[in-house]
């Protein structure tokens, strides 16, 4: 909404809202409510499911949204941002379990193209994508097509999985550093926009 205020942008495993395809928008959206609502009922009602730490870990290392379960060392660091004791062994997740369900805007992947034509980022953008989720690449392939075509993006590929940035810093951060060193600047675009201090940076990690 507001670009002109975003100096660089960097995306880890991420590259836009999913597409959904107009004949499958009606059960997508029935099943984001209704398991929107399933989780909200239980939080309402106190029923939040408590684990013991060794329930939650494991639940943690291996349910991944994609690749084999990460290593020990990067479950603990999501356990300690993640988990709340309370009661002798009894942990309950901290993230709102309804932000699991949240709602795309309804799109596909002609509509996303049109929308960067038509409103093309501005910023110097870093996209790092795990080699080992080429599905999402795949998917994405005109969406990719067409932040190529931009001077201020780059685009890397690093060995591993959705989770390579928690698992393996060392692939993803020299990337990083050097792009957040580097020269950078907005491409004018949107002339009627007033000028305001700008943000470091926006990351997003999917």
């Amino acid at each position: 909404m507001y670009p002109h205020l975003v100096e660089k942008f960097i995306m880890i495993e991420g590259i836009h809202a999913y597409p959904i395809k107009a004949d499958d928008y009606i059960i997508h959206m029935l099943k984001i409510f209704q398991d929107h609502f399933s989780v909200h009922n239980k939080l309402a009602t106190g029923k939040q499911p408590k684990y013991k730490y060794e329930e939650a870990f494991n639940k943690v290392k291996c349910n991944r949204d994609n690749g084999p379960p990460i290593s020990d060392k990067a479950t603990e660091v999501l356990l300690k941002r993640g988990l709340r004791k309370v009661g002798d062994d009894q942990y309950i997740f901290t993230l709102d379990q309804r932000m699991k369900y949240y709602i795309d805007p309804l799109h596909d992947c002609n509509f996303a193209v049109h929308s960067l034509k038509k409103h093309p980022l501005q910023c110097p953008t870093l996209m790092i994508l795990a080699k080992g989720n080429d599905y999402t690449t795949k998917l994405f392939t005109p969406v990719l097509n067409e932040l190529k075509k931009r001077d201020n993006f780059k685009y890397f590929e690093v060995e591993g999985y959705h989770d390579v940035h928690n698992v393996h810093p060392e692939r993803v951060a020299p990337f990083i550093q050097e792009f957040l060193t580097s020269k950078g600047k907005l491409e004018p675009e949107l002339d009627n926009f007033d000028s305001g201090k700008s943000l470091l940076v926006n990351c997003s990690i999917s």
